[in-house]
């Protein structure tokens, strides 16, 4: 098993300050390899007002305009920097996280008596057995620490261009159970669909030792 990084401990220390981030399987053992330096987020309607600020605050009509619209299937917004027009609405969006803010990783896990805990990005071949999801492992049990290195900004997914798939993971290695996978396979694999015009938030990142 993977230890934690030196960053890690001192983030479950309490030295350093740091935001919970839950990755999938795939993405951990890409970012192990050092293939992986951007993820790309993607909000929906039951997280919007965790997720984005909206600048100004005052803007007329702003706060009912985020609450109407449908994160996967928007079709009428128009992306210029941070800035969404929404309809006739313009409405100036950022995220609460920064460039330099540190994340630690949240993965699927299990706890068995024979060895404890493990972590299922360990594993190429799962035992048949239930995990428990990433966003309930607690930070006293993280292994890895993620700075970014940009501002989080927004992007419609049907925009990424060969560079995002690049730094996204892909394409993955044979020997990774998810190998051979697309990137437009590999969203649809994690999220169920690919939404050509959902809006993601992408986060680029290093791995701290």
């Amino acid at each position: 098993m993977i230890e934690a990084s030196k960053t890690a401990r001192r983030v479950i220390a309490g030295e350093l300050e740091a935001g919970p981030i839950a990755l999938d399987d795939v993405s951990i053992r890409a970012i192990r390899r050092g293939q992986k330096q951007q993820t790309a987020r993607n909000p929906s309607r039951q997280n919007t007002a965790a997720e984005w600020l909206i600048k100004p605050t005052k803007v007329r009509g702003a706060a009912s305009a985020l609450s109407r619209v449908d994160w996967h299937h928007q079709k009428t917004w128009r992306i210029h920097g941070n800035a969404i027009a929404i309809d006739s609405l313009r409405i100036t969006l950022s995220h609460r996280r920064k460039r330099g803010d540190l994340l630690w990783v949240r993965e699927a896990h299990r706890i068995t008596e024979a060895a404890g805990l493990e972590y299922r990005s360990d594993f190429t071949k799962l035992p048949p057995v239930p995990w428990r999801a990433a966003r309930f492992l607690p930070k006293a049990r993280t292994r890895t620490v993620l700075r970014l290195t940009h501002d989080p900004y927004p992007k419609v997914l049907g925009d990424f261009d060969a560079d995002d798939v690049f730094r996204e993971g892909c394409p993955i290695p044979p020997h990774d159970p998810a190998g051979g996978m697309s990137f437009q396979d590999l969203w649809t694999y994690l999220h169920g669909a690919w939404e050509q015009c959902a809006i993601v938030w992408v986060h680029r990142f290093e791995v701290c030792e």
